[in-house]
């Protein structure tokens, strides 16, 4: 079966930003293919825009042991860090995954983390 190039657009632009992220996640690996970067994207999640502080922090309380993987896929896609870096966040629960961040970013972020498995609190 064909699909046409506007049926992917269609089903890619029907996903949640959660969902779209564990997509790109799982290509990546599966192709063995990193995306490029021109600006790491942790740093307009964590800083938000102009650098100016947003009062929110979110902290990861807890993850169990059947969501440690997703939990990880998921840090990584919303923060652009590494294997190892999402591990360390992972295994130093609690721990403060972002600060100072507006209202609807961080409430992305409680949602996919959430929805990924982990335990998670705005702050």
């Amino acid at each position: 079966m064909r699909v046409s190039r506007d049926q992917v657009i269609a089903y890619l632009s029907a996903l949640s930003p959660a969902a779209l992220r564990e997509l790109i996640v799982e290509l990546e690996e599966r192709w063995g293919v990193e995306r490029l970067q021109l600006a790491p994207p942790s740093t307009a999640v964590v800083e938000g825009t102009m650098g100016m502080p947003r009062g929110f922090d979110v902290v990861l309380l807890e993850v169990g042991a059947d969501a440690r993987i997703s939990v990880m896929k998921g840090l990584r896609a919303l923060l652009g860090v590494g294997l190892k870096e999402a591990k360390t966040l992972v295994d130093g629960c609690p721990a403060r995954v972002a600060e100072d961040l507006d209202r609807e970013t961080a409430s992305v972020m409680l949602e996919a983390l959430s929805e990924a498995g982990a335990r998670v609190e705005l702050r």
